[in-house]
């Protein structure tokens, strides 16, 4: 079940030792170098975060013969802020909060 799709990766619903997870890897066909090094650069920062307001990471899938990695999250139930903010239009204080939960995760 895909979750999503971004500009370098599609996010897809997986269940790991039985524990729902999102699994983010390359579309197939799509392994050149810069995604794959996009991908590769998250890996190395997802290393180093820790924060309530960020999705869990819980490692990495690498097979070197296909070129391929896959990113695994923890499964996040709710609504998506693109569709919370498509639906109705934030009032002044809500975007306020938006914008500190944001930034207090960076």
């Amino acid at each position: 079940l895909v979750l999503g799709r971004g500009a370098f990766a599609v996010v897809s619903a997986a269940i790991f030792h039985g524990r729902a997870v999102a699994i983010k890897t390359l579309p197939h066909g799509a392994h050149d170098e810069t995604r794959l090094r996009a991908l590769l650069n998250e890996l190395r920062v997802l290393r180093y975060i820790k924060h309530p307001g960020i999705v869990p990471f819980f490692g990495a899938v690498v097979d070197p013969s296909s070129d391929s990695i896959a990113l695994v999250y923890e499964m996040i139930r709710g609504a998506q802020l693109d569709l919370i903010v498509a639906q109705r239009e934030p009032t002044r204080l809500n975007r306020f909060r938006m914008v500190f939960d944001i930034s207090s995760a960076l």
